[in-house]
């Protein structure tokens, strides 16, 4: 499979104080690398977000956007809220998102799904590790075919907006509480939910997947194969459950024996694949979702190389198609 390099930018770009020196996310990851696209995400202001799109569509670079696209907007939209007026205006607003996507240039927009979370009843999310930004709901919230029939109104509707507004729309699997992630590993219901929707697709975050693997004893690349063949984004970076850290660079040394997320594993398994009719045939944008403060210089650039070399990878998907 074909794999293109992103930069995520968020906040705000950072511009360079001195002539000379390179553009810069908030992370202090340089522009000036071999990246084909950029995805961008909880902006300080729209006029800080436009002002990046405008530099990554200069560069030629394919734009993607992970909404919010502001951090003053709602975080994210709330489809499975309890309350149902809550739910039809998130779906009133799916349009409104995909449409100033579009309106930035982007190729596409990506969502977490579900969201908010849905929580399984008795365990302590805050002992495995989460935190959580906003509630979660609780899995009691919902019967198992309230929650399926409800996805599947909102797939519908994800569809239908990124339709409307010309944009490949990605879910980015999220906690589900085991009312969608169940039933057997080669297909289970939220398989089930996504296959043949072609204006759909499967991102999936490396650390986030090995979180929801372990908080229901599950094996982290068995989890993740089930959607390989919808997946066309991987937000790639190493977590470690014994350390409580994530967002660190991926090195090839990190094993899953010491409590690393195997993010190595998952990025050749995924590169592996023979393009084929399904989301595998578009390529795999990966996404180095990392603070590059977390290792050394050195281990910055190793991280670099093997991915580069692991990727070996293309002109920019869509690339000034704008």
């Amino acid at each position: 499979m074909s794999a293109y390099l992103y930069i995520p930018i968020t906040g705000r770009l950072i511009r360079p104080a001195r002539p000379g020196e390179p553009c810069r996310n908030p992370f202090g990851e340089s522009l000036d690398r071999d990246w084909q696209g950029a995805e961008l995400g909880y902006f300080e202001s729209l006029t800080a977000a436009r002002e990046a799109a405008t530099e990554v569509l200069r560069r030629g670079w394919d734009l993607g956007v992970h909404w919010p696209l502001v951090a003053a907007e709602p975080q994210r939209h709330r489809w499975f809220d309890p309350d149902p007026a809550v739910r039809e205006r998130a779906l009133q607003e799916t349009g409104r998102a995909c449409a100033l996507a579009a309106g930035l240039g982007a190729s596409y927009i990506l969502f977490h799904f579900p969201w908010p979370v849905l929580l399984e009843e008795g365990l302590d999310y805050c002992a495995l590790g989460w935190g959580f930004l906003v509630p979660g709901v609780p899995g009691s919230a919902w019967t198992r075919d309230q929650a399926l029939a409800w996805a599947e109104v909102c797939l519908d509707r994800l569809e239908e907006a990124g339709r409307e507004a010309g944009l490949e729309v990605v879910l980015e699997i999220d906690e589900s509480g085991r009312l969608l992630v169940r039933g057997p590993a080669e297909r289970d219901a939220l398989t089930g939910l996504l296959e043949g929707r072609e204006g759909l697709s499967v991102c999936l975050d490396t650390g986030r997947l090995a979180l929801i693997a372990r908080t229901h004893g599950l094996d982290c690349l068995e989890l993740a194969r089930r959607w390989y063949p919808l997946t066309t984004h991987l937000h790639l970076h190493a977590a470690n459950s014994k350390r409580r850290v994530n967002h660190v660079p991926v090195l090839p040394s990190q094993s899953p024996d010491e409590g690393w997320a195997p993010s190595v594993e998952m990025a050749r398994e995924l590169l592996a694949r023979p393009p084929g009719p399904d989301a595998s045939g578009r390529g795999l944008r990966i996404v180095l979702e990392h603070d590059p403060g977390k290792v050394t210089p050195g281990e910055l650039e190793e991280c670099h190389r093997w991915v580069r070399d692991l990727a070996r990878t293309l002109p920019p998907p869509g690339a000034g198609r704008r």
